[in-house]
């Protein structure tokens, strides 16, 4: 068996566990450091992030954009993020752009979208690998961890490297190895099973900003583009709202907007977890019967389907189109004036609602696939048009409702929710409880960003803050 002596031991070469290197050689470059990585190659999911683009960080940082199965209540989150800020005095953006200026990377801005000006994912992993490739830091890779055993002072890991046994031991132990979205799950498990082998409480990982299966799923959608505001309804009449752009795909739907809301999906289907109060907006009891009233109507779209218990997705196929918008295009249009009688109400429920100005009015607001199926569904939600106005048409586009039926797996998944518990770690350094110099951080934590850079920003944070924990701890050794 072949054996191993360093100062650091570092399970994963991604995001993390490069930038944990590139940290800890710039602040004690004197530090003997192991990177040992399950894949043949280094960062592969930092290299493919952004579809190769590579999203670095966003401009609107913000607490409520993550999200965790540990929470199970407010009091959780807020000392969470209460020692994970220092009450206050971090400031995570500041630092993260002080840590790629470092790595020699020039950010572009686009709409508070931070990118390398390069624009390029594959450029920016080399970038920073080859930051890290020095005397004192060394990469084992294709190297599968089987078990670790704690000592007095150490760690002891058993691996196997290139198909011979390697026996690592390290004063200081860092678990980056990521989440098991789209990896070598196999490998990958083998870290999570060592952690818990160490008595370390685990969250079951589940897949996150992820597509969404839905039904209908309207295959003659496939492929189109919609900008639209969509609505996840939660218990209690709540519900999280995102603005942007969906994408009909045959199994439901994908998109910024879809992926962001599955994550929320997550959460609400897992029980006692606490989604903040910030993220959430809540129905009037007059605008829940409305609503009810509206979805009763709708259950022709289920057929032998019970949609009681069901998760709804309700889509707003007129965002930032306001009453008066329409109103205005019906009076200002020749076709109206001249075909169609409108009076000069403000009140949309007067203006009544003809077979030519509803065909008009969708020919003019929706795409011709989606209007045709819009048309046939309103002849059975009205089969007696005279009794619709103009208010319950608009109301219908604004509240046009898909079941969700589940997500994608964890292997189409951006990333895995879950993880190591959030209680089981130090907020201030992500060190874990229940262990002496070992740390946690990137993806592996329960712990999961919105799409818009905000999972790189984590992987960067948890390495800048363990790199200064163990700078911290050899300073007074």
């Amino acid at each position: 068996m072949n054996s191993l002596n360093c100062d650091v031991a570092i399970i994963g070469a991604g995001a993390c566990g490069l930038s944990l290197a590139f940290c800890l050689h710039k602040l004690a470059p004197s530090l003997d450091i192991a990177v040992l990585d399950s894949e043949q190659e280094v960062g592969k999911k930092l290299a493919r992030t952004g579809n190769g683009r590579c999203n670095l960080a966003n401009n609107c940082w913000k607490r409520e954009f993550y999200h965790s199965l540990s929470w199970q209540n407010e009091a959780d989150y807020v000392d969470f993020w209460r020692k994970f800020l220092d009450d206050e005095k971090l400031d995570v953006l500041s630092t993260v752009k002080g840590f790629w200026q470092n790595v020699g990377v020039f950010l572009l801005d686009q709409a508070d979208w931070l990118y390398p000006r390069f624009l390029s994912a594959k450029q920016l992993r080399d970038k920073l690998y080859a930051s890290c490739q020095t005397e004192n830091v060394h990469f084992y890779l294709s190297c599968k961890v089987k078990s670790i055993s704690k000592q007095k002072n150490t760690y002891g890991l058993e691996a196997v490297l290139n198909e011979a046994k390697l026996f690592v031991n390290t004063r200081y132990l860092v678990w980056a190895a990521g989440g098991l979205s789209q990896c070598n799950q196999a490998a990958t498990s083998l870290a999570y099973t060592a952690l818990e082998n160490l008595h370390v409480p685990m969250r079951a990982s589940l897949p996150a900003l992820v597509q969404l299966q839905t039904k209908p799923n309207y295959l003659r959608l496939t492929g189109l583009r919609l900008k639209v505001e969509a609505k996840l309804l939660l218990t209690d009449g709540e519900f999280i709202s995102q603005r942007g752009e969906v994408l009909f795909a045959k199994y439901g739907l994908s998109g910024i907007v879809s992926m962001i809301l599955a994550t929320y999906y997550q959460q609400d289907l897992a029980k006692q977890v606490y989604i903040p109060n910030e993220c959430k907006q809540k129905l009037s009891q007059a605008e829940q019967k409305t609503l009810q009233k509206h979805l009763k109507r709708l259950e022709f779209l289920w057929p032998k389907f019970k949609p009681a218990q069901a998760n709804y997705l309700l889509l707003n196929l007129l965002d930032e189109l306001t009453d008066a918008d329409i109103l205005d295009f019906i009076r200002c249009n020749f076709a109206c004036q001249t075909k169609f009688k409108t009076d000069k109400s403000t009140d949309l429920a007067k203006v009544h609602l003809t077979k030519a100005l509803l065909d008009f009015l969708l020919s003019a607001l929706l795409p011709s696939k989606l209007m045709a199926i819009i048309e046939e569904q309103l002849e059975q939600y009205w089969p007696d048009l005279t009794q619709a106005s103009l208010a319950n048409l608009l109301y219908y586009l604004r509240n046009w409702p898909l079941i969700i039926q589940s997500t994608l797996s964890l292997k189409e998944a951006q990333v895995s929710l879950g993880g190591v518990d959030l209680k089981a770690i130090n907020p201030r350094d992500f060190s874990l409880q229940v262990l002496e110099n070992c740390y946690v951080g990137g993806e592996m934590l329960d712990l999961v960003g919105d799409c818009g850079g905000y999972n790189l920003m984590l992987a960067i944070w948890s390495a800048i803050r363990i790199s200064e924990s163990i700078l911290t701890k050899e300073k007074h050794k």
